[in-house]
């Protein structure tokens, strides 16, 4: 009798345990198959989330300043300002701060205020080299100028050390006055050897027709530009508003255009107040943007 009842346990045990094995069985086959989707649903799926991503990247926020600016000023003319002659008076040259525009800041060695202009403005502006260079008219010659009597050992010298005044600051160079050094081949040539190791540009200040500066720079491949127009020939306002006007035309006529003024009041003002009224119509850039 005991022997037939634990036979009839065991029975149980057994069918009990077949029923447990069989549920879990069925209950893993029907988990995989509500994990496992159709080749459908999943490329549906895909889809609704990649237009998630779209509608998120829409809904973004989005520097309006910044998106006008780059959809404007990429096709605009362009124009670069020179500011010749800083270095004498470092209080005079920090007032061009206040012009809201890309320029190119001209800084003249060996002056007073060289190194203060210099610090001031390096992560502010564009910055080359004001060179100066022997002018036609000998009453204008200064000191520690590149001469066109001077030997080539004598221009590489002298070119060199107003180079190191500078340094690390600049990246090119322009002339200061320079109408008959710049009219010498033989003198620019010694000269231009010298910005060309130097892997720096040269820009033609253009102070006389006869400059053979910026063709000779191309001749010889170094990066070159030349002045179209001079701002302040005369130290009036309206004078130089209206050649500031005439360079914006000259670049919509052409493309682009390069402008010199000076560090005076005047010039300074006139740039504060017009170049704000102009933004929609010109890309203010660097010197460095218009080299061939």
């Amino acid at each position: 009798m005991k022997k037939n009842q634990i036979i009839t346990n065991l029975l149980l045990i057994l069918l009990l345990s077949g029923l447990v094995i069989a549920g879990i069985f069925w209950l893993n086959s029907t988990l995989e198959e509500e994990v496992i989707l159709p080749k459908d649903l999943k490329e549906n799926n895909l889809i609704e989330n990649e237009k998630d991503r779209e509608l998120e990247e829409e809904l973004a926020p989005i520097d309006e300043e910044t998106k006008v600016k780059s959809e404007t000023e990429k096709d605009l003319p362009q124009v670069s300002i020179i500011i010749d002659d800083l270095g004498n008076s470092f209080e005079t040259d920090k007032k061009i701060a206040q012009i809201d525009a890309e320029l190119t800041l001209a800084v003249l060695p060996f002056r007073e205020d060289t190194k203060k202009s210099l610090d001031f403005f390096a992560d502010k502006q564009e910055i080359i080299l004001h060179l100066p260079l022997e002018p036609s008219n000998q009453s204008q010659r200064e000191e520690n100028m590149l001469t066109v009597d001077m030997s080539q050992v004598e221009i590489i010298a002298n070119f060199h050390l107003a180079l190191d005044e500078m340094r690390p600051y600049v990246s090119g160079i322009n002339n200061h006055k320079g109408s008959h050094f710049t009219s010498s081949r033989e003198a620019m040539e010694t000269l231009l050897r010298e910005v060309k190791n130097e892997e720096m540009f040269f820009v033609d200040s253009f102070t006389i027709a006869s400059s053979i500066a910026f063709s000779l720079s191309k001749e010889m491949g170094v990066e070159t530009a030349r002045r179209d127009v001079f701002l302040d020939g005369q130290r009036d306002t309206e004078y130089i508003k209206a050649r500031l006007y005439e360079t914006v035309s000259l670049a919509e006529s052409r493309g682009q255009a390069i402008a010199i003024g000076h560090v005076f009041p005047e010039t300074i003002e006139v740039l504060q107040d017009e170049i704000p009224k102009l933004k929609s119509r010109i890309n203010f850039v660097n010197v460095s943007n218009l080299l061939e």
